[in-house]
């Protein structure tokens, strides 16, 4: 039963309890189209998603954003491995294969919304795929405290306000995620003209 609401909320997936006695799980969602939030409290399990469910469930190509709340997360995607600790924070793809261990009792907000709803800015929110997120540095206490707004403000608003706010999260993580990048470019920029700028001086 668990294993159904988990795929009618979120995307066709594998989960298995690894303790059966005594499982216990429950899952709070506020839906709203196509945007999901939703707060998790449950048992030990795996989760995975496979290719072949991937190619049956193509119109459901979604981004998946976690914040561990207690417990642990292991996280697989795309060749990156992450450990997610309280606080912790992280984006992946339903579109590619993942897998998920929850080894404890754990809790989790998740929050998902449709790829296509983000255009261009798709191309900077690959780059944070299964990259964890710590709850530390100006990002992380930034994205923390919206998510907590988030949670405050979504039993308040409609099915628009909730779209608009929802995505707006999306909207800062590829934000950030350019802004590393044009940093990283500029820095590799300004190494090279130094480089040039010393064969100069030594003709």
């Amino acid at each position: 039963f668990w294993r159904e609401v988990v795929c009618s909320v979120y995307v066709p997936m594998n989960a298995e309890p690894l303790q059966r006695r005594e499982f216990h799980a429950r899952m709070d969602v506020r839906a709203a189209r196509g945007r999901v939030y939703s707060a998790v409290d449950a048992g030990p399990q795996r989760v995975s998603r496979d290719a072949a469910q991937i190619a049956r469930d193509e119109a459901r190509d979604i981004y998946t954003f976690m914040v561990q709340r207690s417990g642990t997360c292991g996280v697989e995607q795309a060749g990156a491995n992450a450990l997610l600790l309280p606080g912790d924070m992280l984006l992946f793809d339903n579109s590619q294969p993942y897998r998920l261990l929850f080894d404890q009792p754990f809790q989790q907000t998740v929050i998902q919304a449709p790829r296509a709803c983000f255009g261009t800015m798709s191309r900077d929110l690959e780059r944070q795929l299964a990259q964890r997120l710590p709850p530390t540095g100006g990002f992380g206490r930034l994205l923390q405290g919206f998510v907590k707004s988030l949670d405050d403000a979504l039993p308040d608003t409609d099915d628009g306000e909730a779209v608009v706010l929802v995505d707006e999260l999306f909207h800062l993580l590829a934000a950030h995620s350019a802004a590393t990048r044009v940093a990283n470019d500029g820095g590799a920029a300004a190494q090279d003209g130094d480089e040039l700028l010393g064969l100069d001086l030594g003709v």
